[in-house]
């Protein structure tokens, strides 16, 4: 022990409180947690506050050029219509997180001086609101989210090619899609090899390189041709550290990515922002805080977003309310325990799937 090292300073003399562990004031968070998708979305104002009995709006889902007709003087024009929009509509998802202490916790907790390590009641409302931030951010990547799922939708859901009930991107918004039927093909996400021959090339194994970048960006940019600044790449460790290692290798220029000036860990090449966001790796990877089976397999996905059609929809009235306590000793039979909850409702949802896509194997 270092000789400089200062015992904490004893303030109350009862036998019963200096016999007790010595506590230091604060408390130190061991993990932390990084939630880019969060921070981007708030940064470009795509978190909103509405009500109403669905989510829902107008996309342009069909186009009608093949009701162009090239004709000769003497011909008879062709006449046809087709309806261009579906209105897909995504339910309200409800969540609530529970806060509870009980009288031992209180009164352990109070009294002043080293008596009270932590102010309890403000400590476990912001453990509590942490808790449920991290729940969302879970579920925003989850691949076992569905439609009628009671968690928020997810961006895997979102952007998973469709073509069988069992596929969690089966449905989404709604409206089935069905690749092998060609059924609401542009609901779909981007495919690196443009739905060749009516199949997915979602789980064809590709590398993890510059090369792999352009394909991608290709293919969600054919259909909203916009800058690269507004698509962010996001991966796990793994695919984020063999891409800065295949960019050393070829000697290609790199600089700060916009998110690094958040606190993240990105770089940008070629205009293209590549974001490593601690939640997507293995399943039984818990080295951010989570015992085994947190975290669904991510570490081989690499996904292109194209971040203005991503919204994260809040109720007004269940935008992350916390309810207050409650002393449960005031009810019949009750427990000498405080108990408070957290509400949310709202989803998370893509409104133009076609311009973002998701590589699932790549290595």
């Amino acid at each position: 022990m270092a000789d400089n090292f200062e015992y904490p300073v004893i303030t109350n003399r009862d036998l019963n409180n200096t016999t007790r562990e010595q506590w230091l004031d604060g408390v130190i968070d061991l993990v932390l947690f990084k939630m880019v998708l969060y921070a981007r979305v708030i940064m470009q104002n795509r978190v909103t506050f509405r009500g109403g009995e669905y989510i829902t709006r107008p996309v342009k889902v069909k186009h009608g050029d093949d009701l162009s007709q090239d004709y000769l003087v003497d011909e008879s024009l062709s006449v046809g219509r087709r309806s261009r929009t579906e209105r897909p509509r995504f339910g309200w998802k409800l969540n609530q997180t529970p806060v509870m202490y009980d009288v031992e916790e209180w009164l352990k907790n109070s009294g002043g001086g080293d008596t009270a390590p932590v102010d309890l009641v403000d400590f476990l409302v912001d453990c509590t609101n942490e808790d449920a931030r991290i729940h969302h951010y879970k579920s925003l990547w989850s691949f076992s989210s569905s439609e009628n799922s009671p968690s928020f939708q997810s961006i895997p859901q979102a952007l998973y090619h469709g073509d069988t009930a069992g596929d969690i991107g089966y449905l989404y918004g709604g409206l089935t899609r069905d690749l092998s039927a060609n059924n609401n093909t542009a609901w779909q996400s981007a495919d690196i090899n443009d739905f060749s021959g009516g199949t997915s090339s979602q789980a064809t194994l590709i590398d993890a390189s510059m090369d792999t970048i352009e394909k991608m960006y290709t293919a969600c940019n054919y259909y909203v041709k916009s800058p690269a600044s507004n698509f962010m790449f996001v991966c796990g460790p793994v695919i984020y550290h063999k891409l800065k290692a295949w960019v050393r290798a070829h000697k290609m220029d790199t600089g700060k990515g916009m998110m690094a000036k958040y606190g993240f860990t990105s770089f940008t090449v070629d205009e293209y922002e590549i974001v490593l966001d601690d939640f997507l790796r293995a399943a039984n990877d818990a080295a951010v805080g989570g015992a085994t089976g947190n975290f669904t397999t991510l570490d081989k996905v690499l996904f292109c977003l194209y971040m203005p059609d991503f919204e994260l929809r809040l109720h007004p009235q269940r935008a992350f309310e916390f309810t207050g306590f409650t002393h449960q000793a005031m009810q019949p039979d009750g427990y000498d325990m405080w108990l408070a909850r957290i509400f949310a409702a709202g989803n998370f949802i893509n409104w133009r799937p076609n311009a973002s896509c998701m590589q699932l194997n790549v290595v």
